[in-house]
């Protein structure tokens, strides 16, 4: 699927279902990707396919509250300086 493409289905429910039910959706998978961790922790059956099921949806939401916010330029900004930040602490460890 193109990014286009997805974009576009982003908007779409974005659209239908509105901005307080999406932040709420994204509230639930977070929560849910919490769970299939701690069970993924404790070698649970089936947890790391579970893991990536959760995974996959909080990544969709988190696009979709990329879109709501609107401000990819900072966003983009602030997660370069944590990621520097992160590779300062890894060179320090070295």
């Amino acid at each position: 699927m193109t990014k286009t493409t997805t974009v576009r289905i982003y908007k779409k429910a974005i659209e239908k279902w509105g901005n307080p039910s999406q932040l709420l959706m994204v509230m639930e998978e977070l929560a849910e990707l919490i769970q299939a961790i701690s069970h993924l922790l404790r070698n649970k059956y089936k947890a790391k396919s579970k893991v990536i099921e959760e995974l996959a949806d909080v990544e969709i939401m988190c696009e979709q509250l990329r879109i709501m916010i609107n401000e990819d330029e900072k966003i983009d900004k602030v997660k370069e300086e944590k990621l520097n930040r992160l590779s300062g602490l890894l060179q320090e460890k070295e």
